[in-house]
């Protein structure tokens, strides 16, 4: 008796093939799938950590166009700043439009805010701020406490977004009116 083989293109495949070729696919969709994860935590990480920067340059970029603009009364020979005793609040007097305005800088509860009394109107400058200090420094930039010197503020800023790494912010301002 004569047996037939079946053509090669005929033939199916072996079930050892298809276990390899599932297993291989298990592999293979196990490591895309880990990269995956991986790229959407990079991901979620980058933009918390530009979050927190971008908070952080605009409040140092407004408290900087603030503190510039401190009003020097040339009577006294002294900046028009009421409150230097805490570094984390400052209330001073800048002109707005030809109308003294008081300006109120304040750091609570993780919260900077900006206050001005002529609209009273209220600002968040930065959210999530860990430390913010204020020093005030003469013309050789030692640290004084007279208004009568002060010449310059140096401004230290931590923003710590819940999901992202602490970045800090230094700058120091030159008070331009006197």
């Amino acid at each position: 008796m004569q047996t037939t083989h079946a053509p090669q293109s005929a033939r199916g495949f072996t079930l050892i093939e298809m276990v390899i070729s599932i297993v291989l696919l298990g592999i293979l969709s196990m490591l895309s799938a880990h990269m995956i994860s991986d790229s959407i935590m990079s991901s979620k990480s980058v933009h918390a950590e530009n979050a927190g920067t971008a908070s952080g340059r605009y409040a140092m970029e407004r408290l900087s166009r603030e503190l510039r603009e401190v009003r020097f009364d040339s009577t006294t020979g002294a900046f028009l700043i009421s409150s230097m005793g805490s570094p984390t609040h400052m209330v001073f007097v800048r002109e707005v439009l030809g109308v003294d305005t008081t300006v109120t800088l304040d750091a609570t509860d993780q919260t900077l805010t900006l206050s001005h009394t002529a609209g009273s109107s209220s600002a968040i400058l930065a959210e999530n701020v860990t430390r913010f200090s204020l020093v005030y420094l003469d013309v050789g930039l030692a640290e004084t406490s007279s208004n009568a010197l002060i010449r310059y503020v140096r401004v230290s800023l931590t923003v710590s977004p819940p999901d992202g790494p602490s970045t800090v912010f230094n700058n120091l301002v030159a008070l331009r009116n006197s």
